[in-house]
């Protein structure tokens, strides 16, 4: 699995587009708000019981944030582990750019920024900002489509609270599948981490070069090579 591949199969909370969405309620868009919030601050701490008392309680919800709080877990070590070792000035193990951390910032921005909209009850959240053409015909400043369903998150109520929906991804299907790569991209930060700790490594250049060698390891095994 490419860092690219990785990456995409972190974004998970992408929903296929609700028509006909109506004004918001201010106190459901204070609430959908805190539950965007409070669920992303659970997967990012790895703490699989409070994301799921903010998500939807369908299988394919729970199976999603089953897959990705040990990934999480294993992230968070290995920052740690690295910082601890070589120093915050040495940067991440891990590329940021792919890091399951990083992939939660456009949910955590979208939580305090967001636009919100509610039809039933189902609603959506803007993961973009609301500027949705280039101002000024600036061609430097990028262009959001509002209609691709990837600039969503989306919520569903149920049990009296808004609840973060996981089911209605486009490609649910194969998010499902992808949850062996996301515990062998977990198992490899955890087998860096500990070389790391055993000091396996000298500077965090060869830390990174080990933990290609343990993901490309670990999804070759996840695949039965």
């Amino acid at each position: 699995m490419s860092i690219r591949s990785i990456r995409v199969a972190l974004l998970l909370i992408a929903a296929l587009p609700l028509a006909g969405f109506a004004a918001d309620d201010p106190k459901d868009v204070k609430e959908i708000r805190e539950s965007v919030k409070n669920f992303v601050n659970a997967i990012g701490k790895g703490d699989a019981l409070e994301a799921k008392r903010h998500a939807a309680s369908d299988q394919v919800t729970s199976t999603l944030i089953d897959a990705v709080i040990p990934l999480m877990k294993a992230s968070n070590q290995l920052d740690a582990t690295s910082i601890k070792a070589f120093g915050a000035q040495q940067g991440p193990v891990f590329q940021r750019q792919a890091n399951p951390l990083a992939a939660l910032a456009p949910f955590a921005r979208a939580a305090d920024t967001g636009q919100v909209e509610i039809k039933g009850n189902d609603a959506r959240i803007s993961l973009m900002p609301p500027q949705t053409q280039p101002a000024n015909g600036d061609p430097d400043q990028q262009y959001v489509n509002p209609r691709n369903p990837n600039n969503y998150l989306y919520l569903r109520f149920e049990a009296d609270a808004w609840r973060v929906n996981l089911s209605a991804m486009p490609n649910t299907r194969q998010m499902v599948q992808a949850a062996p790569m996301l515990k062998a991209v977990a198992e490899a930060m955890n087998q860096t981490s500990e070389q790391i700790r055993q000091g396996m490594y000298a500077n965090v250049q060869e830390a990174q070069t080990g933990m290609r060698q343990n993901l490309r390891a670990a999804t070759q095994r996840a695949r039965g090579q």
